[in-house]
């Protein structure tokens, strides 16, 4: 005749750590039933109602100190393997997208099934918990690193091409001309000969903030409006 397991107390820090998850589980459930009705009213797929509501009963199982919690999280993560490759098929990121934030909690919640089955007076199967949060730990590994390994490019790619054709030397695309704010005008008309000649069209303060107001440079003390940047059109030749 086997010998029945003894019920094992849990510690205070253990019956504390459980309620805490067991609340947090319990409102990540509301959020996603809550988001998942939203969207089931719309038209939407069923799965975040669902899943949502799996959450919630986890977080209530947790609170409750029972190892259905693991069970029913366990059953949540397979649900959500299959429905992700069903929803975005193998591609990395919507995979990932989809599963790690699940993957994650179920490698934190794996050593916690030997322990709650120990308290409801069960056998610890502590060989199933090991398994599953290595092959969740082993899981997670392979996000992180696939986060750092180019997956090429999502979705379909089109030859569009832009119909701004090339700005001319005497175009100012951008401010200070160029996206590199030279300021320079390539402009063939002016040469070194007569460009003493140029004469202030307007003038147009931008208001920016000095980047060093009042500093000194050099031993002297510096025009803080040095600093700015200001658009100063030329007149080139009458008209």
């Amino acid at each position: 005749m086997s010998k029945q397991p003894q019920t094992k107390p849990l510690s205070t820090t253990a019956r504390v750590g459980l309620a805490l998850a067991g609340a947090l589980g319990l409102l990540l459930g509301l959020y996603f039933a809550i988001g998942g009705a939203l969207l089931v009213a719309r038209g939407g797929t069923w799965y975040y109602l669902l899943m949502g509501l799996a959450v919630c009963a986890t977080g209530i199982q947790l609170v409750r100190r029972k190892s259905s919690a693991c069970v029913i999280f366990a059953l949540v993560i397979i649900a959500t393997v299959l429905w992700a490759i069903w929803e975005s098929g193998f591609d990395f990121w919507p995979l990932q997208a989809r599963i790690f934030m699940f993957t994650m909690i179920g490698m934190l919640l794996a050593p916690v099934y030997p322990a709650l089955r120990r308290f409801q007076g069960k056998r610890p199967a502590k060989g199933a918990a090991w398994t599953a949060g290595l092959a969740l730990l082993a899981c997670n590994a392979l996000f992180v690193y696939g986060m750092f390994v180019p997956h090429g490019t999502f979705g379909t790619a089109t030859n569009a091409i832009d119909a701004r054709g090339d700005a001319g030397p005497g175009d100012w695309s951008a401010y200070g001309h160029s996206a590199g704010g030279d300021r320079f005008v390539g402009s063939s008309q002016i040469d070194r000969n007569n460009v003493k000649n140029l004469q202030v069209a307007w003038t147009y303060h931008t208001g920016d903030v000095p980047v060093s107001p009042g500093r000194r440079r050099r031993g002297r003390s510096r025009n803080a409006a040095a600093d700015r940047r200001h658009a100063v059109p030329v007149l080139a030749a009458q008209h």
